[in-house]
């Protein structure tokens, strides 16, 4: 009777050892995210610089009334990580703003022209358009709606989050809107 006595206590230990390693591995695991959460900054619209292809303008596409807006991103954290576009919205802003996110949006880097827009992000990582942000690093970009039904004043809205290089999502999704873009605004 003794020695089954002994096998349950050795049991007991070793059940209760291995429910003491769970949570450490869970904490462990969640080290990387807690470090780094909360690190970047929310992107930045540049509403002086939007514009829509009218006329002769050509912008990032040279498709008429196409609406573009410059934004930054930065990456304040102390390590590389990924800003995604999960979505945008475009619309005229004497229009309401439409309740679904599109996944018809381009991303371009922004080289300071409204046209001849050189790089265009299109690599999907977890999901989504994707751009590498290193450590403390701030990336300017174009977002590129399709055509609106008119060429009239607009408006944009970028859908986002930051993930980090195994998908764990570092900034959770939120979303930031332009200012209204004025129709004179013509891409040059």
């Amino acid at each position: 009777m003794g020695e089954e006595v002994r096998k349950n206590i050795s049991r007991r230990t070793l059940v209760k050892g291995a429910a003491w390693s769970v949570p450490l591995v869970a904490v462990a695991s969640m080290a990387p995210f807690a470090a780094a959460s909360g690190e970047s900054e929310t992107p930045t619209f540049n509403n002086g610089l939007g514009c829509a292809s009218t006329g002769t303008g050509s912008g990032c596409l040279n498709t008429e009334k196409t609406p573009q807006i410059p934004f930054a991103i930065k990456n304040t954290s102390s390590g590389p990580l990924v800003f995604q576009v999960t979505g945008a919205k475009w619309w005229n802003s004497n229009q309401n703003q439409p309740d679904d996110w599109s996944t018809g949006f381009r991303l371009f880097a922004n080289n300071g022209k409204q046209s001849s827009c050189p790089v265009e992000y299109n690599t999907t990582v977890c999901d989504a358009i994707s751009v590498s942000v290193p450590a403390g690093e701030t990336v300017s970009l174009w977002l590129v709606g399709t055509p609106l039904q008119s060429a009239g004043a607009f408006m944009m809205s970028v859908q986002y989050q930051w993930v980090d290089s195994q998908c764990n999502v570092v900034v959770p999704q939120d979303s930031v809107l332009s200012a209204v873009i004025p129709s004179s605004a013509n891409c040059k």
